[in-house]
């Protein structure tokens, strides 16, 4: 990079970090037409894409993030896990806002729910849902001491909670048993139904990876509910629901 683009590009980092609001949207937008991106204006544009509170400026960010350059950057980033694990960084983590914390980035998708649609298809009716989610997932860093903690609490948590529903119906089935007949199928039915519900509704059989996004979630929703998103969605919803982004 020639130094009187390194000076150009100096000067747009300066001015995306303008307490004027104009003034960072329009550095937002400029930072489209660069030839080049590195992590320091990536980080930057990132920045401003999660935690402005100015949504015009927000919007401008995601706008550039979708510009080729970008999009090839962030191509390239990918490709590091791609095989392996993906290679650890130093950051300030957003769950505890320690500085200097080695984690990871993750990511989850935000959308504007729209209209539903129902049909009956023989004996079955199925609704559809139209959503308009944002390209750019909003990505958050989270360190591994918060993440670790938090996975294997909930995990000891939710398990505690399982064995003891367990048992509980166990033990009032024997008492129960003392004077009617018990259905054991009924019983065993029950604590099926007891673990699917924890499945649904909890961590207890998921990844760390989506444990980490449902924290990421849990950090941004409010603020993205302000600027009018209702629905959230990790990668691995995405996948799920089949949901992909043109």
């Amino acid at each position: 990079m020639s130094e009187a683009n390194q000076t150009d590009m100096n000067k747009l980092l300066d001015e995306i970090k303008s307490e004027d609001a104009s003034t960072r949207k329009r550095a937002a937008e400029e930072l489209r037409t660069i030839a080049v991106v590195n992590e320091q204006v990536f980080n930057a544009l990132d920045m401003v894409c999660c935690y402005d509170k100015d949504p015009e400026v927000a919007a401008a960010a995601r706008q550039t993030m979708e510009a080729p350059v970008f999009q090839s950057f962030i191509h390239d980033k990918k490709q590091v896990g791609i095989k392996g694990k993906p290679a650890e960084i130093i950051g300030t983590c957003e769950k505890c806002k320690k500085t200097l914390q080695t984690g990871l980035y993750y990511s989850f998708y935000f959308a504007r729910r729209g209209a539903s649609r129902s049909e009956v298809l023989g004996y079955a009716r199925r609704t559809t849902t139209n959503y308009s989610i944002e390209k750019t997932p909003m990505k958050t860093f989270l360190c591994n001491h918060c993440i670790g903690l938090n996975f294997i609490l909930s995990k000891f948590l939710l398990a505690f909670v399982a064995v003891l529903a367990f048992f509980f119906l166990l033990i009032f089935s024997l008492l129960f048993s003392q004077y009617h007949e018990v259905n054991w199928l009924a019983v065993l039915a029950i604590e099926a139904f007891v673990l699917i519900m924890l499945n649904r509704h909890t961590t207890l059989f998921r990844g760390k990876v989506e444990f980490a996004e449902k924290m990421a979630i849990r950090i941004h929703k409010q603020k993205l509910r302000r600027q009018g998103y209702d629905s959230f969605f990790t990668t691995s919803a995405m996948k799920k629901f089949g949901i992909h982004i043109y």
